[in-house]
């Protein structure tokens, strides 16, 4: 599918009660939740928008097109 009209957009938002920190920063194996999120549709998407309240560290390598 074509998705270069598409903006993809990441909601990593939230007050984080119930967990009780910013899930998008936990650690698990060896990358952070948002770069799970991130690696799926990075490809996907011309560009990526990420909606947080806070700073959204990532480690994942952008690929610029």
């Amino acid at each position: 599918m074509d998705h270069n009209n598409i903006l993809g957009t990441v909601l990593a938002g939230g007050k984080s009660r119930r967990f009780g920190e910013d899930k998008s920063q936990i650690l698990l194996a060896d990358k952070i939740l948002i770069d799970y999120i991130l690696a799926e549709i990075i490809d996907e998407f011309k560009e990526v928008l990420i909606i947080s309240n806070n700073l959204i560290n990532f480690i994942i390598q952008i690929k610029f097109h």
